[in-house]
């Protein structure tokens, strides 16, 4: 039994929309491009980052929210693909138990989904409730 571990976490933005893809099977995936910024020294500099994303769930019900510039958060694991003898590509999958949440987007305007012609209604479908007052049996504190 090892005891390694392969999870990353990132905070980052969308370089642009995402696109699915099918495999051979069938099996529908989702891709796309994510930048993160950090201090070197007094400099700023930008890594980029190759996402698959092969969770069926997160790819239908988020597709339509990645688009370019959009800030998410991500947990996956860092794999590679070798390309040929002396180009190693590494990339980042997004499977089963792994997450995105979105956080932002560019210009921090409110979410809405791309046009896509699918119900995206699971996000934020529940409506704004008034809290309890102390009359109607809420918690007095």
């Amino acid at each position: 039994m090892a005891n390694d571990l392969n999870r990353i976490c990132l905070i980052g933005r969308l370089g642009k929309d995402a696109e699915l893809a099918d495999t051979k099977a069938g099996k529908q995936y989702m891709k796309f491009t994510m930048a993160t910024n950090r201090m070197k020294g007094r400099e700023e500099t930008t890594e980029w980052h190759n996402i698959t994303v092969w969770n069926e769930k997160l790819v239908e019900h988020l597709h339509p929210y990645l688009t370019k510039g959009k800030q998410i958060y991500l947990e996956g694991l860092l794999t590679s693909w070798k390309k040929d003898e002396n180009s190693i590509i590494p990339f980042i999958e997004v499977n089963y138990g792994h997450n995105i949440q979105l956080l932002g987007s560019k210009n921090d305007e409110p979410v809405t989904p791309k046009q896509s012609g699918k119900d995206t209604s699971v996000f934020g479908s529940e409506p704004v409730r008034e809290p309890l007052s102390d009359d109607e049996g809420g918690v007095p504190f």
